[in-house]
């Protein structure tokens, strides 16, 4: 559970190098892997949360387009002659 909310904090830059050094010299290899993975991760959830902008932008633009072409098709309606005769007797 703590390295859990440790990986959510780094990913805002919350980050305290002490706690994540390793200085035995026995664990270099072990230290090394350590840092890969957590750049992966890094990246990995970089990318995961860009695709998810990404999506929400596209889901947007999408549903503002469906408006858009559903008032266009609305007001691209021919008029009959009796609904232009209509308004021309009612509005003067």
């Amino acid at each position: 559970m703590n390295a859990s909310i440790g990986l959510f904090w780094m990913l805002f830059g919350v980050v305290e190098e002490e706690k994540i050094s390793v200085q035995d010299p026995d664990f270099v290899l072990i230290a090394t892997f350590g840092r890969l993975f957590l750049m992966a991760y890094m990246v990995c959830t970089v990318i995961v949360a860009l695709n998810m902008l990404v999506a929400m932008m596209n889901n947007s633009f999408d549903r503002i387009m469906v408006s858009c072409l559903d008032v266009r098709v609305g007001l691209s309606r021919p008029i009959s002659k009796q609904t232009h005769q209509y308004y021309i007797v009612h509005k003067k």
